[in-house]
């Protein structure tokens, strides 16, 4: 060990220099030619069902070159966790889904010359919603008679998992402490929004630029959402200015991909920071109910965790 040429021994890091330089390329720092900017139109509710969209006049203004909503894309349901091909959960997403389910989900996006033209556009887009009755607390939403967020209700399913005889280990214990604890979401807040490129080729190829944290499993849900063989789908990880887990799932890319093909040239969709924290991802809320049971030497004998 002692000759090791790695260990014990400092190492530089191994994009350091290009970091401190500024000579690394993130996504937000790519051109191409030709490229439109694209912006997209959030829900300004918790939970609404689109009654109509009208976007004729957004696509009638001189520099846009697509609109889209849940009028004219993909309508497969897909799940932006999946990891592979053959992961099974849930499949509740849309592209732009016609029922919204949260403040920030998708209603629309538009694809333009510049930011200032895209912005125009998106308000010039119609749309009637009809309100429907949100959950914000997640014990509510368990609750008899709770709106259902999602068709079949609120409740995904349950994880169950033991280990020994709890039951007949509370009968030794010295002490049972029992308590109720909740954590709020957080944003990963990293420096770097969440940002996309798209390209759509003449040769029917997509290729889609994303500082995501897992390239595989965009690929297979974008081939699954536009129905393209997986050879005709490309994603490529640039550098990533930081994510943390907040990068793991598809969001945003979908969108640029469809405009991009829409478009038929190479779109960019940048969020704010605004924008990010409202339409990607948060580490979850959660509630947990602990009770543990200790010997008075501090030994702990039991615990039991609904979480």
């Amino acid at each position: 060990m002692g000759n090791s040429e790695i260990i014990g021994k400092s190492a530089p890091i191994r994009d350091a220099v290009l970091k401190v330089t500024g000579e690394m390329k993130y996504v937000g720092d790519m051109k191409m030619p030709g490229m439109l900017v694209a912006k997209v139109l959030f829900s300004p509710y918790a939970h609404a069902r689109i009654k109509s969209i009208d976007i004729e006049e957004a696509q009638k203004l001189p520099g846009v070159h697509a609109v889209v909503c849940c009028k004219n894309t993909p309508t497969l349901k897909y799940n932006s966790a999946l990891r592979f091909f053959e992961h099974k959960i849930p499949e509740t997403e849309q592209v732009f889904p016609d029922v919204m389910r949260y403040v920030g989900d998708r209603v629309a996006a538009v694809a333009a010359e510049d930011e200032k033209t895209a912005e125009a556009a998106l308000k010039l887009i119609k749309v009637e919603y009809e309100e429907l009755p949100a959950v914000f607390d997640v014990e509510k939403a368990l609750e008899e008679g709770a709106p259902a967020i999602h068709e079949g209700g609120n409740k995904v399913g349950e994880i169950f998992s033991e280990a020994g005889n709890v039951d007949e280990a509370w009968a030794q214990c010295d002490r049972v402490f029992e308590d109720r604890y909740s954590m709020p979401p957080i944003h990963h807040l990293a420096i770097e929004t969440h940002t996309a490129i798209a390209d759509y080729d003449s040769r029917g190829k997509l290729t889609v630029w994303t500082p995501c944290q897992n390239t595989f499993n965009h690929r297979v849900l974008l081939s699954r959402i536009f129905k393209f063989p997986m050879t005709c789908v490309r994603v490529i990880r640039p550098a990533i200015g930081g994510a943390f887990g907040g990068k793991n799932e598809m969001t945003i890319e979908p969108v640029a991909a469809v405009l991009a093909i829409m478009a038929k040239r190479p779109v960019k969709l940048v969020l704010n920071r605004k924008e990010t924290m409202i339409a990607t991802r948060t580490r979850h809320a959660a509630v947990a109910y602990i009770k543990t049971g200790v010997k008075n030497d501090g030994t702990v004998l039991a615990q039991e965790f609904r979480m």
